[in-house]
């Protein structure tokens, strides 16, 4: 009974003390806003999905879309 009593009383003073470290996740936040890479870390979505239209028109491919509705199949251009 002492021994349960004492791993009650041990992981109470654990979970009291972890509370404990509610500032330093701003600091880390911070430091991050005001670094000077976080522009070099952006990975350009927008471009990179323009260049790769562009490489599609380039090739000639034509994209379908196909459905298939009761064992019958339709295809339409991707616009």
């Amino acid at each position: 009974m002492k021994l349960i009593s004492l791993v009650i009383s041990i992981c109470f003073c654990v979970v009291l003390f972890s509370c404990n470290n509610s500032g330093k996740p701003e600091k880390v936040i911070t430091a991050l806003k005001n670094d000077s890479l976080d522009k070099q870390r952006f990975f350009p979505v927008t471009s990179y999905l323009k260049g790769e239209i562009a490489n599609i028109k380039k090739a000639g491919i034509n994209p379908l879309k196909y459905t298939t509705t009761n064992a019958q199949t339709d295809s339409v251009w991707v616009k």
